[in-house]
C-alpha cells in the first residue's frame, strides 16, 4: 500500500534525554538511560517517571467501560480481547509512523506485522488495511491548504526541569505520536500534537494530550503548539474513507489545572509509588567439582 508523502523540511526533534520505558506491575514507567545517566549524575539516584496513560488509570474510566467488563465472560477473556485490540492498535500507530518517513507499505510483499516486544508475526487484517486507508485520506485533507511539515514521531518525553528548591516540576513522562505543522484555511501554519487512536473518544485523551503538551513545550521552549487533537481512525466504513466515515479529527483544549488535579489523586491512590522491578534471575548454571560425581560405566 503507498501513500503520497509530504516531504519533510525540517529534521525530526528527538528527545534530549535518551530514554529506556519499563513495562512493570505497577504500570509504564520511564527514566533516562545508564549511559546518560552515569555521565550527567554519577552521584544521584536515577529518577524514574510514571506513564500519562499510567498516570491516568486513577480515573474512572466509565459506565461504558465498566459494563462491557462486566458483560464479558471471565476477567481474563475481557483482558485478552483488550490485548488484542492493543495489539491492532500497535500495528497501525507503526504503519502510519513508517509512511510519515516515506516509507511505503506493501502489505502484498509484508503480509505479516512482527510484534517487538514478544517477536510474534501477526497476519495483516482487512482492517488494518482500511485504518491505512483512513489514515492517508487524512494526510491528503490537511494537505488541501499547503504540505504538510512533520517535526517530530513517536518521541519519548522524560524531562527534568525543577523549581528554585530542586523539586521536579512534572512527575509523568510520555510518548507523543505526531506533532505537524499544517496550514490552515486561512493560509496560517499552525502546530500540533496529534495522538493516533483506533478505539473509541474518552474525555481523559484530553488529559493525555494535556501532559504531553507540557512535557513538549518545557522540553522544546522554541516550539508552542497551536493545537491538540486526536485522530480517530475507522474501519466500518464501506465505500470511501471521508470526513467523518474513515476518521474523526477531535480538538481538545488544554487542561492544566484539572491533570495536576489527577496526578496528584493518583500518587495518593497509589501510595506515592515506586518503581519495583523483578529480581535478576542467573542465566548460567553449574557444580562444583567436587559435587559433580559420575558413576564410571560399567
Amino acid at each position: 500500500m503507498a501513500a503520497t508523502k509530504k516531504k519533510e523540511a525540517v529534521e525530526l526533534l528527538q528527545t534530549p534525554i535518551p530514554v529506556e520505558r519499563h513495562d512493570l506491575s505497577s504500570g509504564r514507567w520511564y527514566s533516562a538511560t545508564d549511559t546518560y545517566w552515569d555521565k550527567h549524575f554519577p552521584d544521584t539516584p536515577k529518577i524514574y517517571k510514571r506513564s500519562s496513560t499510567t498516570v491516568e488509570n486513577a480515573i474512572d474510566k466509565g459506565i461504558g467501560f465498566n459494563k462491557w467488563l462486566g458483560n464479558s465472560p471471565t476477567y481474563d477473556a475481557a483482558m485478552e480481547y483488550a490485548n488484542y485490540r492493543a495489539t491492532i492498535g500497535t500495528m497501525v500507530h507503526d504503519y502510519c509512523e513508517r509512511v510519515l518517513r516515506g516509507i511505503e507499505v506493501d502489505f502484498l510483499k509484508e503480509p505479516k506485522w512482527l510484534n517487538q516486544e514478544t517477536g510474534e508475526l501477526i497476519t495483516v487484517t482487512r482492517e488494518v488495511q482500511k485504518y491505512m486507508m483512513s489514515f492517508t485520506q487524512f494526510c491528503e485533507d490537511i494537505s488541501q491548504n499547503g504540505n504538510f511539515i512533520t517535526e517530530a514521531l513517536e518521541i519519548c518525553m522524560y524531562d527534568l526541569a525543577t523549581d528554585n528548591e530542586g523539586n521536579q516540576l512534572h512527575s509523568w513522562a510520555g510518548t507523543a505520536d505526531w506533532v505537524v505543522k499544517i496550514v490552515n484555511k486561512k493560509g496560517v501554519e499552525e502546530r500540533w500534537m496529534i495522538d493516533f487512536k483506533t478505539g473509541n473518544a474518552y474525555n481523559t485523551h484530553q488529559l493525555q494530550l494535556t501532559s504531553y503538551k507540557i512535557l513538549f513545550e518545557s522540553l522544546f521552549p522554541d516550539h508552542q503548539l497551536d493545537g491538540l487533537a486526536c485522530l480517530y481512525l475507522k474501519s466500518g466504513w464501506r465505500k470511501k474513507p471521508t470526513t467523518g466515515k474513515g476518521y474523526t479529527f477531535k480538538k481538545y483544549k488544554p487542561d492544566i489545572e484539572t491533570w495536576n488535579k489527577v496526578v496528584a489523586v493518583s500518587e495518593w491512590a497509589n501510595n506515592y509509588p515506586v518503581p519495583s522491578f523483578p529480581q535478576e534471575l542467573p542465566t548460567t548454571f553449574s557444580l562444583k567439582e567436587a559435587q559433580v560425581q559420575l558413576k564410571e560405566s560399567a
